[in-house]
């Protein structure tokens, strides 16, 4: 195409891309410029003071023998595999009962349900602290009317992370509980007439027709989550702070990477980690992808 025609069709349309130019300046300023300087901080030891020096990949290898760096992922890790498959099955079993009752209670419900998905994270955190409290917490005051022991949430590793999943499932469920319902709400409702009809069972309704028919649904859910999954911070930075709680049992990627660049000032190193962070997840979520269309393909 030559000079003169591609100034043209700008000339033309050039209201249009004035429009459009307020997303391309924020993504390049925001997402794309800092991609890549991370990207080439990666392969050099930055300093604020004292300039930069190129160093390949040397800050990669200080990564791969960090035993820290492995700890957070396997802690991040643990987090997804412990929430992201109870929330998407606890949602459909909720949203397929929530599918059968009037449009208002389903209305009702489904608001209650996503009301913690938008209830601001710091009340919540303050509310689940309180609640986890060893010596004044509820949960521990109602196991003392039981004559049960007191669980030591917040000080045991092993019950930190149960603190933890459970805080992360109870804030995220409602997000998969109402798209899981808006996709049982689309199916053909004469599927399961003539299911009946066959003299299908509940189970098998399920297996050969709700599920199939909200696959690309569950996908999504099963892709978004993956990417926040993987990425967690906020609940248990907030809930223990930068250690990660005891014995950094529930220290994350995300966590460990925000310590070693703002704390400790590594940014070149921080820079690899979030790199190395961001292939694994991105591996996880084509794996998804591909397992979803061979079992398409199979079908």
């Amino acid at each position: 195409m030559h000079a003169t025609t591609r100034r043209s069709i700008f000339t033309n349309n050039k209201k249009a891309y004035l429009f459009i130019a307020p997303f391309f300046i924020i993504y390049i300023s925001f997402h794309l410029f800092p991609q890549l300087f991370s990207l080439y901080l990666s392969f050099t030891n930055y300093k604020i003071r004292g300039g930069t020096v190129w160093v390949g990949l040397r800050n990669y290898s200080r990564v791969f023998a960090d035993n820290r760096f492995w700890q957070s992922i396997g802690n991040t890790a643990l987090f997804w595999l412990m929430t992201l498959p109870v929330q998407m099955v606890v949602a459909v079993v909720i949203a397929t009962a929530m599918s059968n009752l009037p449009s208002r209670m389903r209305g009702l419900l489904s608001g209650c349900y996503y009301l913690p998905v938008v209830t601001n994270l710091v009340a919540t955190i303050f509310v689940f602290q309180l609640m986890y409290d060893t010596n004044y917490g509820v949960i521990n005051y109602l196991l003392s009317k039981l004559n049960m022991a007191p669980i030591p949430w917040v000080t045991n590793p092993s019950w930190a992370r149960v603190a933890t999943v459970l805080l992360i499932t109870w804030k995220g469920l409602g997000y998969y509980i109402v798209f899981t319902l808006a996709g049982l709400m689309s199916v053909d409702r004469s599927l399961y007439e003539y299911a009946n009809i066959e003299g299908a069972t509940s189970f098998q309704k399920i297996i050969h027709i709700t599920l199939p028919s909200i696959a690309p649904i569950l996908l999504y859910q099963a892709f978004t989550g993956t990417i926040a999954g993987w990425n967690i911070f906020m609940e248990p930075f907030l809930l223990f702070g930068k250690t990660g709680g005891p014995l950094n049992a529930c220290m994350t990627a995300s966590i460990y990477i925000y310590s070693e660049g703002f704390n400790n000032l590594k940014f070149s190193s921080a820079a690899s980690m979030s790199l190395l962070l961001a292939l694994i997840t991105s591996v996880f979520a084509t794996l998804q992808f591909r397992l979803f269309r061979q079992d398409k393909e199979k079908r």
